[in-house]
C-alpha cells in the first residue's frame, strides 16, 4: 500500500492518499476532532445538484490521481453542525446510512460537501474534466470517537469499477484487525 499525505493549512487536517493494491486509490480526511450526535441525522443528501458557489480558493490533495479529483476550501472551515451533500451522478445508491457510517456509491460526475445549505462548498469531489466525465466513487462518512471522516474511495484506472459497498468491507477488515 503507498501513501501520500496532502498539506496540512492552518486551518484543516492534512488529507491522506492510499493507494491500495493496483486497483482503488483512497482519499482520506478527518473532517472533526470531535464526536458528533448521530450521524444519520446530520446529513441532507442534495440529489443531483450540478449548481455550486465555488467563489472561494481551493487546493487538491497532494498525491490527486486521475481521474479524480478531490479539492479542499482555502482557509477556516465553518463549524461542521450539519453536512449537505451532493451527489449528482448515474446509478446513484445508498450503500448505508446509520449512527456512525454513511455510505453512498455512484459513477459521479460531481460531489460536494458544505456546512450549511447557503455556504461555500467545503469539499469538492469531481473527475478530472480533462480524462474523464465520469468516474464509479464511493463516498463514505465515518464517525469515531475520536472524530468524523470523509473517506472517497475511486479507481486507479480509468473506466475501472468499484463493488457497492467496498468502503465497509475495507473498514470492517481494519477494525477485525486492530482487535
Amino acid at each position: 500500500m503507498k501513501f501520500f499525505v496532502g498539506d496540512k493549512s492552518k486551518y484543516r487536517n492534512p488529507s491522506v492518499t492510499l493507494g491500495y493494491g493496483k486497483e482503488y486509490n483512497i482519499e482520506l480526511y478527518k473532517l472533526t476532532n470531535y464526536d458528533l450526535p448521530s450521524l444519520d441525522s446530520l446529513i441532507t443528501i442534495i440529489h443531483h445538484s450540478f449548481k455550486m458557489n465555488m467563489k472561494a480558493g481551493y487546493y487538491s490533495s497532494f498525491a490527486n490521481n486521475p481521474p479524480l479529483t478531490v479539492e479542499y476550501q482555502i482557509g477556516k472551515p465553518e463549524p461542521l453542525k450539519h453536512i449537505y451533500l451532493s451527489l449528482a451522478g448515474k446509478g446513484y445508491q445508498v450503500i448505508l446510512r446509520s449512527d456512525s457510517i454513511a455510505s453512498f456509491y455512484s459513477n459521479m460526475q460531481l460531489s460536494y460537501l458544505k456546512f450549511s445549505p447557503k455556504s461555500m462548498e467545503e469539499i469538492v469531489i469531481r473527475p478530472n474534466g480533462d480524462i474523464v466525465k465520469e468516474v464509479a466513487v464511493e463516498t463514505t462518512l465515518y464517525q469515531t470517537k475520536t472524530g468524523l471522516y470523509l473517506i472517497v474511495l475511486n479507481p486507479q484506472k480509468l473506466g475501472g469499477q468499484i463493488p457497492p459497498g467496498y468502503t465497509l468491507k475495507l473498514i470492517k477488515g481494519l477494525a477485525v484487525a486492530s482487535l
